[in-house]
């Protein structure tokens, strides 16, 4: 397990690449892949969540995920 010190030379960014490269490799969801990435690390959830909200690409794939599991209700949009 590696540990994450967040106080040390870390970038938002790169945290956020980490988390996505571990959903891809592990072949999760994104919600289920943040916070399992979070258990490994021992990092608390609420912290990479005020990274996500930060970062409009992450926040757009876990709100589609989100609404596509049923979690978040469909924005009702217009038929192109």
């Amino acid at each position: 397990m590696k540990n994450i010190n967040l106080n040390e030379n870390f970038s938002h960014q790169n945290i956020l690449n980490e988390i996505q490269k571990y959903c891809i490799d592990k072949k999760l969801e994104y919600i289920d892949g943040v916070v399992s990435w979070c258990e490994q690390n021992n990092v608390e959830v609420e912290l990479i969540a005020g990274l996500i909200k930060k970062d409009p690409v992450m926040m757009s794939k876990l709100q589609y995920e989100a609404e596509e599991l049923n979690i978040l209700e469909k924005p009702k949009r217009l038929p192109l």
